[in-house]
This record gives C-alpha cells, sequence and structure tokens, in this order.
C-alpha cells in the first residue's frame, strides 16, 4: 500500500486531520494573496504537483472557488483516493520532470515536498517556469538537511529517506531557482518541528499555529525550506 495513502479511522478524523492541514498551509494562502498580480483571482488556472491525496487541493478549493485547480502525481492509486473527495478538479498523471502541458498555461504553480524526489530537479524547475504565466507564482517546499533537527538526528532524522535523492541547502536551491530565471519574492526555513519532541502533541499544536501565522523565517536551520518566486520575462 502506498505509504502516503490516508488511513483515517472515521470521517471526523478526516475532517479533524483537513482542518490543520488549512492552519498549515495557511501562510501559501497569505503570501500567494500578497503577491498574485491577477484582477479575477477566482478565475485563475492552478496547478498542484505531487498532488497525493489531495491535502493541498483541499486548501486551494476553499481558497480560489471557481478557479481551475488541476492536480499532477505519479501515483494513481493516490489520484483516485484525491479524485473521490474532489470531483471539480482535473487530474492527470505524470512525471514532474515532464510537465504534460502547454506553455504559460498557469498562474500558480506548486509543489510542496516534491522537488527531493526528483532525479532531475533543474529539469522540474525549467518544466514550471515553462508552463508558467509571465509573473505567475511557484511556491516550493523541500526538506532541509542543513536544518538543527538533520545535524542533531544525523541518520535517524526523518528527512533522510531513500526516495528522497535531491536533498540541498536552502542556498543551492536558491540558486538553482534563480538560474531558471525566476525572481525570489520571500524564502526562508520553518521551525523546528523535525525535533521528535515538537512532532508530538500537545507542543505540535503551538508550533503549528504560530507558523501558520508567522510563515518561514529568514535562517538556513529551520526543518524545510521555502520559496515563492515569480516567473519574470526578460
Amino acid at each position: 500500500m502506498n505509504p502516503y495513502l490516508p488511513q483515517y479511522r472515521s470521517k471526523f478524523t478526516r475532517n479533524i486531520q483537513l482542518v490543520k492541514y488549512r492552519v498549515i498551509y495557511h501562510i501559501w494562502h497569505r503570501l500567494t494573496k500578497k503577491y498574485l498580480i491577477s484582477q479575477k483571482p477566482s478565475l485563475m488556472n492552478i496547478l498542484d504537483i505531487g498532488c497525493g491525496p489531495g491535502n493541498f487541493l483541499h486548501c486551494q478549493l476553499n481558497w480560489y472557488n471557481g478557479s481551475n485547480i488541476t492536480g499532477l502525481d505519479i501515483s494513481e492509486e493516490l489520484l483516485n483516493y484525491a479524485k473521490s473527495y474532489y470531483s471539480t478538479c482535473k487530474f492527470i498523471r505524470g512525471s514532474a520532470e515532464v510537465l504534460p502541458f502547454r506553455r504559460e498555461s498557469f498562474d500558480i504553480v506548486s509543489a510542496l515536498q516534491v522537488i527531493e524526489h526528483l532525479y532531475n530537479p533543474s529539469a522540474f524547475l525549467e518544466e514550471v517556469y515553462r508552463i508558467l504565466k509571465p509573473r505567475g507564482l511557484f511556491l516550493l517546499a523541500t526538506p532541509n538537511p542543513n536544518g538543527i533537527a538533520a545535524r542533531l538526528l544525523k541518520s535517524k532524522w526523518t528527512g533522510f529517506r531513500e526516495d528522497h535523492i535531491a536533498l540541498r541547502n536552502p542556498s543551492d536551491w536558491h540558486s538553482a531557482i534563480e538560474c531558471c530565471g525566476f525572481s525570489i519574492i520571500k524564502e526562508g526555513t520553518t521551525l523546528l518541528n523535525g525535533l521528535p519532541v515538537l512532532r508530538v502533541s500537545p507542543l505540535s499544536l503551538p508550533l503549528q499555529i504560530f507558523q501558520a501565522l508567522f510563515g518561514f523565517f529568514p535562517w538556513q536551520r529551520g526543518e524545510s525550506y521555502m520559496v515563492i518566486a515569480r516567473k519574470i520575462i526578460c
């Protein structure tokens, strides 16, 4: 069974978890609302790459009611799960390194905890640039091997996994993103939620709320690197 496939005991449990995701991902809503250059945000084309079971799609459907939202994933099992809950979205099975879309198709492209799974991250970034509309937004999050948790826990850090084949430091990602033609608007890392003691309730909830309110921070020692960038046409 796919490890990313949710196993909820009840509908109530699932609803509670979705509320949690809306808290965690609130920062992305706030930033896109701040930096988006669109007079009609309800009529946008949005792509979530590596959509999995649809946790971020759930949030986007609430934020951008009326927009055309597409989820892409390599796993047919995860796509089928997402389809069963988010029938108004369009779903496509495909590789993130060769995106099956025309040039300048999307206003927003998101890829949260995806790029570290790819053999060719540069090809992925070039593809995202290609399919974004001029001045469109790119949202990226990826585990940070330069963070405090990674340094303290070493091989026991949850970010060190066999399928995380493209872990890089924030400065490396910064350079790679800019080399593809993006202008980075805001970047940073999260807090210390990689430490086991901070991933368990009740300590985890205040940390998640704090990050939802204040987002990521201008340091390189947090758990995940997060960036919002804009496609610039020279």
